[in-house]
């Protein structure tokens, strides 16, 4: 009992030096956006991985965000809003939730989308950092 207890403690502090190095991430990310143009902000945001995109808005100075929305797609921005105001929450899609005839897509559509990963979150960051290049290379 006493080595389940001392394991139980070490992956506690694992996940919150996790969880701490996370909201460092995401807080250097508002950073950046919040000082990019708006217009180049929404072009980055426009193709962005939800996941991220919603935990950066929810984040950033209102003024920023709503400069930022007011040049993203109609669709993208109720998109976001939905997830911000919580009418939508991430949640996984079950096999039997899209083993019937729909596709996975419209799964997705409805709001059930999959959970958010380490390896997600790797590929989309180095996916958002090529594409704010892009953008500000012009």
């Amino acid at each position: 009992m006493h080595d389940l207890d001392a394991s139980m403690a070490i992956l506690a502090q694992k996940q919150a030096a996790h969880r701490e190095a996370m909201l460092a991430d995401t807080d250097r990310l508002v950073k950046i956006y919040e000082d990019m143009p708006p217009k180049e902000a929404a072009a980055v945001f426009n193709i962005m991985d939800i996941h991220v995109l919603v935990a950066i808005a929810n984040q950033m100075n209102p003024r920023k965000i709503s400069a930022i929305m007011g040049s993203m797609t109609p669709e993208r921005v109720n998109l976001v809003s939905q997830f911000l105001a919580g009418v939508r929450s991430f949640r996984p899609v079950h096999a039997s939730a899209v083993s019937d005839d729909r596709p996975a897509s419209q799964g997705m559509e409805m709001g059930a989308l999959t959970s958010y990963s380490a390896t997600n979150a790797a590929g989309t960051g180095a996916g958002a950092a090529e594409a704010v290049q892009a953008v500000v290379k012009g």
